[in-house]
């Protein structure tokens, strides 16, 4: 039977401070969940209620998290609803393997209690990614308990999850977990007009507890529901292959009036390019130097072509003209490249975006434009 693990991240309580190594921390959050089965979902989210006030997270940040297979939530005035949502929906997609079925919550937040204990009263297993000494109510209601500060100080140059002794931390508990034995001072309810104020029964685990305890055990597992009569879910997600041919002089026809001008209207299929993060692929192409190369070429050109700041980078026009020439001068581009890091489709944006006449980013449009019709071969192949 496969494992299947779905990861929560509560971005406003387990933020990443250095700018520098905030797509190693998800590489390695992913990385130390694999020992407990297949991660087919990986979402983090910025507004969560919490203590400190909702600020809009710079775009920067979301486009690295993006960029190793995260999916990013931005929810201020929905409370933990979306969270909910999201965790009830991943439990009932696979709902036929309920058994082997894990839920890993990266916050610190307390008001999450209610949501934890839940899940384990129904036998759902409930991993809790923390920082030590913070919501010792929050630590006792899961499964098994990580450190968070040892994936936040994560090595950027390695980007793989290290199994060292203290890395991972848990508790075990000799009783499975009910919805009676459980107190939180949220205001937030699974259930409309019930508030969760039942009383705390188990003792609170310790910062000291929780480092004598390495993750070397699993509480025991309560009994899980499961339903014989509905059939198995099977997902699969099958690449585009209809061939399509490649104009490389567009008739009339294809080009648009927009205020006056002229606006070249793609007819290239390789925008549709995609790779979802449970293909097998996927997990040997993040691994790949040269991979994460065209990646990080697509992140920054998507960053100074759309939002740029001439103010305080007075050389972005030499930025872009070195991108583009990266891109037009590398000759080791393939199908499974142009998938893994969809920069065709970022290609695609910039090929039809509207920009004034003397705007300094004209010569990118073009630019682009070669480079889709240069790659489409690859894509119809």
């Amino acid at each position: 039977m496969s494992k299947h693990v779905g990861i929560f991240w509560d971005y406003s309580s387990c933020p990443s401070d250095d700018t520098k190594d905030r797509s190693s921390i998800a590489t390695s959050l992913r990385e130390g969940c694999i020992k407990h089965g297949k991660v087919t979902l990986f979402k983090a989210y910025f507004g969560l209620p919490g203590n400190t006030p909702y600020e809009q997270p710079p775009a920067s940040i979301r486009s690295e998290i993006e960029e190793v297979g995260v999916v990013t939530v931005d929810n201020p005035k929905t409370g933990f609803g979306a969270l909910a949502t999201d965790v009830f929906c991943f439990l009932l997609d696979h709902h036929d393997l309920s058994a082997s079925i894990t839920v890993v919550f990266v916050s610190g937040n307390p008001d999450m209690v209610y949501l934890v204990s839940a899940l384990r009263a129904r036998g759902v297993r409930v991993g809790l990614i923390t920082p030590v000494g913070r919501s010792n109510n929050l630590s006792s209601q899961a499964s098994w308990v990580g450190d968070w500060n040892s994936y936040a100080t994560a090595s950027e140059s390695s980007g793989l999850f290290s199994h060292q002794t203290g890395s991972m931390l848990t508790t075990l508990r000799h009783w499975p977990a009910t919805a009676a034995s459980v107190g939180s001072n949220s205001d937030y309810s699974l259930v409309d007009g019930t508030p969760s104020t039942c009383e705390v029964k188990n003792s609170a685990m310790s910062s000291s507890s929780l480092e004598a305890k390495p993750e070397t055990t699993e509480a025991p597992q309560a009994p899980a529901f499961t339903y014989p009569s509905l059939p198995p879910l099977k997902f699969t997600y099958p690449a585009p292959i209809k061939p399509i041919g490649r104009p490389l002089k567009p008739p009339v026809s294809q080009f648009s009036q927009y205020w006056g001008s002229q606006v070249f209207v793609t007819t290239t299929t390789s925008h549709g390019l995609q790779m979802f993060e449970d293909d097998p692929l996927y997990a040997e192409l993040i691994k790949d130097p040269e991979a994460i190369k065209i990646k990080t070429w697509r992140r920054k050109l998507k960053q100074i072509f759309f939002f740029p700041d001439i103010s305080t980078n007075p050389k972005i026009q030499n930025d872009l003209d070195t991108v583009f020439t990266s891109l037009e001068q590398y000759d080791k581009m393939s199908k499974n490249y142009l998938a893994f890091s969809r920069i065709c489709k970022l290609l695609t944006q910039i090929s039809q975006h509207y920009l004034q006449q003397f705007d300094y980013r004209q010569s990118c449009i073009m630019r682009a434009r070669q480079l889709l019709e240069k790659w489409e071969p690859l894509a119809c192949s």
